[in-house]
């Protein structure tokens, strides 16, 4: 995203490090800058919803989170695209620790993209191949 010169210069200022974090993690993070007085976006990068600047940040959901730095949050649940709900990013061991004692069955936890596949052909690893994992198990 190139800033013009009568760009915000909060922008101006951020957008080196926003443009940074977009490109180590694209296309898997929406980075987004926010205005939070205003509860306004500033900008966005790698945008992975329909959202833009000028629209509502909805920051207040925030106000149950305890920073973990000054003006740091994270990581926090926020709602999904296309009104499938609300989720955060999980590490495997976290979802693998809600079958507790049961046993994972074949082929465990994976991608949906990879439970029992109806063709053989390569599977893309785009984002949602990351973002959805499943599993079944039972009582042991």
């Amino acid at each position: 995203m190139a800033v013009r010169k009568d760009t915000d210069p909060r922008v101006r200022m951020w957008a080196p490090a926003c443009q940074a974090v977009a490109l180590l993690l694209g296309p898997y993070a929406e980075v987004v800058l926010h205005d939070p007085d205003a509860d306004r976006i500033l900008a966005i990068w790698n945008p992975a919803s329909s959202r833009g600047p000028g629209d509502p940040s909805l920051l207040g959901e925030l106000d149950a989170l305890d920073p973990s730095a000054r003006d740091v949050f994270g990581p926090y649940e926020k709602l999904l695209a296309d009104g499938l709900g609300s989720g955060r990013w999980r590490e495997d061991e976290e979802i693998r620790a809600w079958f507790g004692d049961w046993e994972l069955l074949p082929p465990g936890l994976v991608s949906l993209a990879e439970w029992r596949p109806e063709t053989t052909a390569a599977i893309e690893h785009d984002e949602n191949y990351h973002s959805f994992f499943g599993g079944v198990a039972r009582k042991s």
